[in-house]
């Protein structure tokens, strides 16, 4: 448990160097999270359908993106 800890802490600070299967299981809690949040917006904004897996993918896939790429500054040969 100590482990997980120290690894959230060092993910939201953005603290050293990050292995590829530590970005996989930031990126996982990351992807829930986002999943959960974009899916309770799109059901109080009444959005269904394809225009509401559409804003779904494009939500994850950008924030994802952004947090490994520009938050972190990975490299894409390492991801």
């Amino acid at each position: 448990m100590a482990e997980n800890s120290s690894l959230l802490k060092r993910a939201l600070t953005a603290e050293g160097e990050f292995s590829k299967e530590q970005i996989n299981d930031i990126l996982f809690y990351f992807k829930e999270i986002i999943g959960l949040v974009i899916g309770v917006l799109v059901g109080l904004t009444g959005v269904t359908g394809l225009p509401g897996i559409i804003v779904f993918a494009i939500g994850i896939s950008l924030v994802c993106y952004l947090y490994v790429f520009k938050y972190l500054g990975a490299e894409e040969d390492v991801v």
